[in-house]
Order: structure tokens, then C-alpha cells, then sequence
């Protein structure tokens, strides 16, 4: 696990084949969407949240990776996993974290409950139990901001994730009025913070929707990586496409080689396609020099779908084809003309035959 990054699961008992979860950002939704209808019922007094920790180093002297798992009250099972300041956690020492086999005693104060640890250490990595205790006026407080009967599992979900009513406020202030429960957690975990929103917004990207503000996170699309795309060229990107663009490693620097080789300013569906099939700026370069001339991207995207390669174009060099159109080397490989099929027909003495009719024998059956 890369304890540089948080780390959610949940599992719910009966869940059945139904249970699998789809990628990207509605895998964090609906973790979270199941974990709390299951136990939407069941209110905080009645249902105490109980469960196992353990705390790893990890390499910072004020940092600890804090992992959390808990039954849920024999509902399913949950675990969290992340980076947490030690500052954070209340009563734990330096002294504490050294000791060999001393108990100690430390807890996660947040706005909506406390979370008490209790255990041990050894060789810096600790653990041990905790237990949950909502807190009375953080209820009170999101009802009174339109988030009524909360359950403890809700309240123990936002106090590990650091929900808390001056977060909600802030949102309600930028337009996101009433978020659910589940959305909120979700940013949370993926550091959609006001910060960003508001960045986004300067950016020209205002009332961006919750889950694309999250599945941006999750992909990491930065303001920075926005401001480099405006520099080269690409204003107003769509959101959709600056995730695809994280999604398929189209970097600021892909971009500018590809500018390098004369193409100017692709359209980012192109670039994205590029990606999609390998273009790599060898491949562009390799083409170039076969050719004579840069090859249109589409063209380029073609062969790479039908697996026109360097090594091919060399091979073919070799047998006196030099500078094969690019739509009559995406027809050699769809018809499997193939470098041996042409030492085949030349030791059949058949020589000197043009692409068209290579295509025309192969067409006609004549191995």
C-alpha cells in the first residue's frame, strides 16, 4: 500500500455479486452511500462504534499513518487508511510512540465526536482499540442546517473524515446547498477542499458538480496542470476531458513534443486518442522519417490500430518499399501483408509488385 494515500473499503455482509464496485469516483460514493443505509435506522445512542487501529511510521517525525477498521455493529466490515499530523492526536507523545510495550492513551477530537484510542507501541508502530462518542451538539448543529437524524456510523464517518458544519457552510456559500451525507464524506476523503473550489472557479470553472469536483481529485487534475494547458493554448477544456486527459497520461510535456513535430495545437480529443493507442513521439518521429513528411494524427492513430510499427516500415525499407503511403500501410496490415509474404512471392518469382497488388494476391487467396 503507498501510505502517501488514503485508503477506504467497506464491506457489507449480503451484499452478493451486486456488491462489486465500479472505478473512479462512484466507487467512493457508493462506499460510502451503502455503508450508511445500512445503518441508517439505528441511531447514536443505540449503536456504538467500536473497532481495531494500528499507527505506522512513515518517515516524517510529524506524520503517523493512521489506519481505523471496525465491524459496524456486525453490519459489515469498514477500514480507513491515511496520513494523519500526530498533532492531531490528542495525548499521543513522541515518548509514546518510542516506548517499548507501554500502554498509553490518545483521541481524535473532531467536531462531530471523539474517537478514543487505546493500546500500544513498539518499534514506532502502535496499536490497539477504539471507541466512538458522537458529540450531542454537532447533532444539533446539522440539524439545524437540514441534516436530521443521523446515525452514529454517519457521525463516525465524518468525524474520521473531518466533516464538520463550517465545511458545509462554506459549500452552501459557493452554491452547493444541502450536499448528502455520502457527497460530502467523499470530498473529504479526496481533498475536494474550499480552496480548490474557489481556485477552480478563478480558473473559470464555476458550480462544477460534486462528483466531478471528486472525480477530479481522484485523477489528480490540478489547477496547475489547468494553467499549463491555458498557457499552450487550451482554454475552457470541458471537465470530462481534462480527467480523460489524467486519465490517459496526456501531459503538458506530450503536448509540446507533439508541437515540436509541427502538429501546432491538436484538438484534445486527438491528443487523447494519441494516448489511447501509443503514439509516442518515437513513433511520430520514426513515421516522419518513412515518410518524408509528418503523417496526419489520424493517420497515425490508424496504424497504430492495426500494429504498423517501426520495425514493420524498417522490414519493409529493406525489401525496396520506401515511403509507403500511410492509408497503404494500414491496408498491408489489414490484409496480412506481411515482410515473409513478400520473400514468399519473390521466391516464387514474383517480384517488384506494387502494394495495390500484394493487397490484390492476398485478397484473391494466393498464399
Amino acid at each position: 500500500m503507498n501510505k502517501g494515500k488514503h485508503a477506504e473499503s467497506l464491506k457489507l455482509s449480503g451484499a452478493g455479486s451486486s456488491g462489486l464496485y465500479k472505478a473512479g469516483v462512484l466507487v467512493a460514493i457508493c462506499i460510502i452511500t451503502l455503508a450508511l443505509g445500512h445503518v441508517r435506522a439505528r441511531t447514536a445512542q443505540q449503536d456504538p462504534t467500536t473497532g481495531q487501529w494500528a499507527i505506522d511510521p512513515t518517515g516524517s517525525p510529524d506524520t503517523v499513518h493512521l489506519t481505523l477498521q471496525s465491524t459496524l455493529g456486525g453490519s459489515g466490515s469498514y477500514s480507513s487508511s491515511f496520513n494523519i499530523p500526530v498533532a492531531e492526536l490528542r495525548g499521543l507523545t513522541g515518548a509514546a510512540v518510542a516506548a517499548d510495550g507501554a500502554a498509553t492513551r490518545f483521541a481524535l477530537v473532531r467536531e462531530a465526536g471523539t474517537i478514543s484510542f487505546e493500546g500500544w507501541f513498539k518499534n514506532q508502530s502502535g496499536s490497539g482499540h477504539f471507541s466512538f462518542s458522537p458529540n450531542p451538539a454537532f447533532v444539533s448543529d446539522m440539524r439545524a442546517l437540514g441534516y436530521d437524524g443521523l446515525s452514529s456510523k454517519n457521525l463516525f464517518f465524518m468525524a474520521v473524515h473531518d466533516v464538520n458544519t463550517r465545511f458545509i457552510s462554506e459549500l452552501n456559500g459557493l452554491g452547493y446547498e444541502h450536499p448528502a451525507i455520502d457527497r460530502l464524506i467523499a470530498m473529504r476523503i479526496h481533498r475536494v477542499s474550499i480552496e480548490f473550489i474557489t481556485s477552480l472557479k478563478s480558473a473559470g470553472y464555476d458550480q462544477v458538480g460534486i462528483d466531478k469536483l471528486i472525480a477530479m481529485r481522484i485523477h489528480s487534475v490540478s489547477i496547475e496542470f489547468i494553467l499549463e494547458l491555458k498557457v499552450l493554448g487550451y482554454v475552457e477544456v470541458s471537465i470530462d476531458n481534462l480527467i480523460a486527459m489524467k486519465i490517459h497520461n496526456v501531459t503538458t510535456g506530450f503536448i509540446k513534443q507533439v508541437a515540436e513535430f509541427g502538429y501546432g495545437q491538436p484538438p484534445v480529443d486527438k491528443l487523447i486518442a494519441m494516448r489511447i493507442h501509443s503514439v509516442e513521439p518515437e513513433f511520430i518521429k520514426g513515421l516522419a522519417e518513412y515518410e518524408k513528411t509528418n503523417v496526419p494524427i489520424d493517420n497515425l492513430i490508424a496504424m497504430k490500430i492495426h500494429g504498423v510499427s517501426l520495425d514493420f516500415l524498417q522490414s519493409l525499407r529493406s525489401l525496396g518499399y520506401d515511403s509507403v503511403p500511410a492509408d497503404q500501410l494500414v491496408s498491408m496490415r489489414i490484409h496480412a501483408i506481411t515482410p515473409e509474404y513478400i520473400e514468399k512471392m519473390k521466391s516464387r518469382g514474383i517480384r517488384d509488385l506494387s502494394v495495390d497488388q500484394l493487397i490484390r494476391l492476398r485478397i484473391q487467396g494466393i498464399e
